[in-house]
């Protein structure tokens, strides 16, 4: 029943009901029966505990749980499992933390893609840097770029011993490349 509501409509609810239970606390006064009147003032506090735990519960679970969420995926571990409570701040920041482990798990494929590729010796390799936003496709741009950069100097030497080895002796290499090339 809560998990729908925001925290603001949960609070409202919260002292709503207990409003009610003080309305007719105060009428069971008015017709003066004094054991009632202690007996409804025992319930309504009863209920106003377990109100409240219901509502704090509602409350801290959900944080509890996106804490952890957030703890796993500051260690590496993008093994969330988040459920979404609903659409209130709780629920937006529950699909927040999801799409941030989405988007990290597939930083880490892409890298852990290239870096293979480039120890099997598959230079021309690259990853799509566009399914990536901001500082990740960045990332991975930067990856393509670093191996573009090696690899041209690469394949000129390549050329280069190839025509050697046939006795054809190439012109000296007059093109700039940066680094130790």
């Amino acid at each position: 029943m809560f998990k729908n509501m925001n925290v603001g409509t949960r609070l409202m609810f919260g002292f709503g009901i207990m409003l009610l239970l003080l309305a007719v606390l105060g009428g069971a006064s008015l017709y003066g029966s004094r054991n009632l009147l202690i007996g409804i003032f025992f319930i309504a506090i009863l209920m106003g505990i377990g109100i409240a735990l219901i509502i704090t519960r509602s409350i801290t679970k959900p944080i509890a749980d996106c804490i952890n969420a957030a703890n796993k995926i500051s260690s590496g571990d993008m093994d969330v499992d988040l459920v979404v409570s609903g659409q209130d701040d709780m629920g937006l920041l529950q699909e927040s933390i999801l799409k941030m482990a989405e988007s990290i798990r597939a930083l880490v494929t892409d890298a852990n893609m290239l870096s293979e590729a480039a120890v099997q010796g598959r230079l021309d390799t690259r990853a799509d840097a566009g399914k990536h936003n901001g500082g990740f496709q960045h990332i991975i741009a930067g990856f393509n770029e670093t191996l573009d950069a090696v690899i041209g100097p690469l394949n000129v030497a390549a050329e280069y011993v190839d025509r050697i080895s046939k006795g054809d002796i190439p012109p000296k290499i007059t093109d700039s490349y940066n680094g130790d090339f």
